[in-house]
């Protein structure tokens, strides 16, 4: 475990010449790790169970060799009785999505500088204003998980403090979201881990058989976990069943990373998080999701990724939401091309929320391919995405779920190859 903020784990090179670290043991030959017990009772208890009848394995998108954490505390909540108050500072409202400001009931703790925790809850049920203000309106199902607990929040954010006026707060991140009276909406502690490094490594298991989806056997590298303002860059990943797995962290970058070896369930689960960038990533190896924007995952980005083998673009429901695919370098040979194969159960359905944006993707199919048309299977339940720059060697055709913008279908040669690098310029020059 990594217990604490300002520590990185280094290494000398992720090549062949540089440092690895050898990992044999699986983590279901280990003691069940502590922050595993819930997860484990509740897949019991819920009799969770593949199709072949075997229960789903712990480790199928959670815990790793490598975990950082806060100790003791819990890091997704699974069973409601274990579920305690949410320790609020204050309530919030009058703010806007895309701005900076807000007005709380209370200053008197919270000073410039905190990072705190914007919170998000649904007590109005399932004709919520909340669930429209993030998915709109369509004919799509919004799952039941939206509002069965209302007690504990549906979205979360990790803000830094800059200013406080009185009553008003000005925060260095966009919001996500409105802040409304009306959604419960808060301000809580951040309990995180910051400044944490692991770079310059090769992280590798032995080539054993893939223990089959949701039946993995823990090959697990990094758990990131109540981290913040942290990296992972330069790592090679070799036969894993998870490589990187995250949950509420926030402003992380993972950066020069790449993936080979057998078949492997997450590259990178960009989970409970807010505002990761993974960039520079190469996935050599196949896998049951290439890279996946999963559940409660919003405000982050793919982006610079060649995908060599069994690609997919994995929105895992969820309230997954406001993420950028972008600028997708993908290898196929399949048609039609299920790109858009995703998990999530259905009670977190639909597949994301608004404004999940894929710019600039680009396709390259096997010379067996036909090369009057491919088909692209559809998500029929995604609303608002955008797309803007979706490009192949061969005509596509490509749908897509309610309110999709669409632009250059077909066309290459994008004005702004990264979406991601062109914002990143704008706001620097504004600075």
């Amino acid at each position: 475990y990594i217990d604490r903020s300002n520590l990185v784990l280094q290494g000398s090179g992720s090549g062949n010449n540089g440092t690895t670290i050898y990992l044999p043991i699986p983590m279901k030959d280990m003691p069940l790790a502590e922050g595993l017990a819930e997860l484990n009772e509740y897949l019991v208890r819920y009799d969770k169970r593949v199709k072949s009848g075997e229960l789903f394995s712990p480790f199928s998108w959670t815990g790793g060799i490598i975990w950082t954490r806060m100790p003791g505390k819990r890091i997704y909540p699974y069973l409601e009785e274990n579920d305690q108050p949410t320790p609020i500072i204050t309530h919030i409202e009058n703010g806007k999505r895309g701005e900076h400001n807000f007005t709380a009931a209370s200053t008197e703790t919270l000073q410039s500088g905190d990072l705190v925790k914007l919170l998000w809850f649904n007590p109005l049920g399932e004709t919520s204003s909340l669930l429209t203000h993030m998915y709109g309106e369509g004919d799509f199902r919004i799952g039941e998980r939206h509002w069965e607990n209302p007690e504990r929040e549906l979205i979360q954010q990790l803000v830094t403090i800059t200013e406080i006026d009185g009553n008003t707060i000005r925060i260095k991140e966009p919001l996500l979201h409105d802040v409304r009276a009306e959604w419960n909406c808060a301000i809580a502690p951040a309990e995180v881990q910051t400044e944490i490094g692991i770079e310059h490594l090769r992280i590798e298991f032995p080539e054993t058989e893939y223990g089959g989806h949701h039946l993995e056997h823990g090959y697990n590298a990094i758990y990131l976990t109540s981290t913040a303002h942290s990296w992972i860059r330069d790592v090679h990943f070799v036969n894993t069943d998870n490589a990187i797995l995250s949950d509420d962290c926030a402003n992380v970058t993972i950066t020069d990373i790449k993936f080979s070896g057998r078949r492997t369930h997450y590259t990178t689960h960009v989970g409970k998080v807010n505002h990761f960038l993974v960039k520079n990533m190469t996935v050599d190896c196949p896998t049951e999701h290439s890279i996946s924007f999963n559940t409660f995952s919003k405000g982050s980005v793919y982006t610079d990724v060649d995908i060599l083998q069994t690609p997919s673009l994995d929105q895992h429901c969820g309230t997954n939401h406001q993420n950028l695919f972008d600028n997708i370098r993908i290898s196929a040979n399949e048609n039609p091309l299920d790109l858009f194969m995703h998990g999530g159960a259905g009670y977190w359905k639909p597949t994301h929320g608004k404004f999940n944006t894929f710019w600039n993707i680009q396709l390259t199919f096997a010379d067996n391919i036909a090369q009057d048309s491919v088909v692209i299977k559809p998500i029929k339940d995604g609303p608002f995405a955008r797309f803007v720059g979706f490009s192949a060697n061969r005509p596509v055709k490509l749908e897509y779920g309610p309110n999709t913008y669409f632009e250059g279908v077909n066309r290459t040669g994008i004005a702004v190859p990264s979406l991601y690098e062109f914002q990143l310029s704008k706001r620097l020059q504004s600075e």
